[in-house]
């Protein structure tokens, strides 16, 4: 590990490396202690349990998008998923998928930059806390990134998750444009500004 690195648990990115090593502890599945890391509270908030002989750990700087991508078109079901906080599994969950509604900063921009190599938009959630990880996103066209209040995507994802989704992590989604409506209606009261692509 490199200070200055982004730590991420399970996806998660939970502080920046201020050591060269670090160290994470749990008892009963929880993270009671991380040594070596600047730790970002919001982000250790996120993992509830973490068993460590599973968990995937990473660090790394900023990726990079890499210049003259291509895509490549998907056979598509009408489908929208909802990937909270889970990046990781965007392309796997929503290569065949017609939408993803995303939550989070990071995961909204890593997302969208995996899913625009097949042509899927994303309807992001994001409340400007980003920490960089990733420095250029694309987007496929069709996507909106959703700007609401400080510190309060969690809740507006969780919001999305029982209203839109009701609990589930896909639904149908017949029209794009409907899912938009809806969630624009549902965040209203929270919304700083909506950007289309």
């Amino acid at each position: 590990v490199h200070p200055g690195e982004l730590i991420q648990i399970n996806g998660v990115i939970i502080g920046r490396a201020v050591d060269q090593e670090i160290i994470v502890t749990t008892e009963n599945k929880k993270i009671t202690r991380v040594s070596g890391c600047e730790i970002k509270p919001h982000g250790l908030e996120k993992l509830e349990e973490t068993d460590l002989a599973e968990a995937i750990i990473r660090t790394g700087t900023p990726r990079q998008s890499p210049t003259g991508l291509r895509q490549i078109q998907t056979k598509r079901k009408e489908i929208a998923v909802l990937i909270d906080h889970d990046a990781e599994s965007s392309f796997e969950r929503a290569k065949n998928a017609s939408v993803a509604v995303t939550v989070g900063d990071d995961t909204t921009a890593v997302a969208a930059d995996i899913l625009y190599r097949v042509g899927v938009p994303v309807i992001g959630i994001t409340d400007g806390d980003r920490d960089g990880l990733i420095d250029e996103t694309r987007k496929a066209s069709g996507s909106i990134i959703i700007r609401v209040q400080p510190g309060t995507d969690d809740c507006m994802g969780k919001m999305v998750r029982k209203q839109v989704f009701k609990g589930s992590k896909g639904i149908e989604c017949p029209s794009l444009q409907e899912l938009k409506r809806n969630i624009l209606k549902l965040l209203k009261d929270d919304i700083i500004e909506v950007m289309e692509s």
